[in-house]
């Protein structure tokens, strides 16, 4: 049984075949090499870049997702504002997070000491935060926590210059 083909167009398909799309395909363009899963939607994969950045992209098919270079210890996400639509202001974040714990903690899994939050706090008030696996865990996208967190500075700061406005007794 065929596991493995090469085609003439330089595509590697493991676990596939020209018949059978359903393996890993594993195609180079240029100065990218593509990773992606024979039956994905269509734009879904993973893209090395083997350029002047030497970057890892996992992006989808609006060319938006996270890309990693060469030498960097975060990753930078799509965040242009040609990118978005509906765009609108954050609003009275404050006393929806003041109570969402802090936590230090270890995984189950692993001793090692984290700090971080528990998903359960932030699931209501900020949904596109929280994601849900296949099992129903719950995983947290700790960068899109930063723009909540900045509007609650901005409105501790607005609280502060009204007090200092006011005059004393």
């Amino acid at each position: 049984t065929e596991r493995m083909r090469i085609t003439s167009g330089g595509e590697v398909k493991i676990g596939t075949s020209i018949v059978n799309s359903n393996g890993l395909t594993i195609e180079k363009t240029g100065n990218h090499m593509f990773l992606r899963a024979s039956s994905a939607v269509a734009g879904k994969y993973w893209n090395f870049d083997v350029n002047s950045n030497n970057a890892l992209s996992i992006i989808d098919n609006g060319n938006t997702g996270v890309i990693i270079n060469d030498g960097d210890t975060s990753w930078s996400a799509s965040s242009d504002e040609s990118l978005k639509e509906n765009i609108k202001p954050l609003k009275n974040v404050l006393d929806k997070i003041k109570d969402y714990r802090c936590v230090e903690y270890n995984l189950k899994a692993n001793k090692d000491k984290k700090i971080g939050f528990i998903a359960q706090d932030w699931e209501n008030d900020f949904a596109p935060i929280v994601n849900k696996d296949d099992e129903g865990l719950l995983g947290m996208k700790y960068t899109e926590t930063i723009p909540v967190l900045l509007k609650a500075i901005q409105e501790l700061k607005a609280e502060v210059e009204e007090l200092k406005s006011k005059p004393c007794n």
